[in-house]
């Protein structure tokens, strides 16, 4: 089962970044009412430690973050913490990310950035097990990018870390099928059986193959 989630930040394509103060304003309420009515792992969208801070101290147990941690104080609170941090390749910012994205081999590319993450997390002190790596579908890829990458998804268990992808009702799949989200359990069908350790989705409430 997906984490329960609260997004901080804005991450489509085109969207603008927000303040601080207004992320935790945002999902700070969010995380405690979560936290008071459920024990099921809560993760919180942002690449600010700050936030991420308050987060943690809210009850969130997973922080997302879409930048890889690009903020110089988000290594360092993982590591004080214990919590577990996802790190996501991404070509450019969610306000440009979309405009032109470029790549020589896709796969290649995505799986050397989330392999130097990695070993920067680990170097500093946080185990592998609470590394979740994600090749980021959507953001920065055309839909060529994102059908290679679910293609050759298995290839990223290599990384020897917990696998996320977010693919549900992504224009990919859109512009595929008639059905997003019928489409969305196809795809989420074949990423299960390739051995994704998390799916990333709207609607978890169907059957997946034993």
């Amino acid at each position: 089962m997906e984490p329960a989630n609260a997004h901080a930040t804005p991450a489509s394509s085109g969207a603008e970044g927000v303040s601080a103060d207004e992320e935790l304003r945002r999902v700070i309420p969010v995380i405690r009412g979560l936290r008071s009515q459920t024990a099921i792992p809560i993760s919180v969208d942002t690449r600010k430690a700050v936030v991420a801070a308050e987060a943690i101290r809210a009850g969130a147990e997973i922080i997302n973050d879409v930048s890889a941690a690009d903020d110089l104080d988000m290594i360092p609170l993982i590591r004080k913490t214990g919590v577990r941090i996802c790190v996501m390749h991404a070509q450019g910012t969610p306000k440009t990310m979309q405009l032109d994205p470029r790549y020589e081999n896709v796969v290649d590319e995505v799986y050397g950035f989330l392999r130097r993450k990695r070993d920067e997390l680990v170097a500093a002190g946080i185990p592998r097990s609470r590394i979740i790596v994600d090749p980021g579908l959507g953001f920065g890829k055309t839909i060529e990018h994102n059908w290679t990458l679910v293609r050759n998804i298995a290839g990223f268990l290599e990384l020897d870390c917990p696998l996320m992808v977010g693919h549900s009702r992504k224009r990919f799949i859109a512009e595929t099928f008639d059905d997003p989200d019928e489409g969305t359990r196809i795809v989420s069908r074949e990423l299960f059986r390739s051995g994704v350790h998390i799916l990333r989705l709207h609607d978890v409430r169907f059957p997946f193959p034993d």
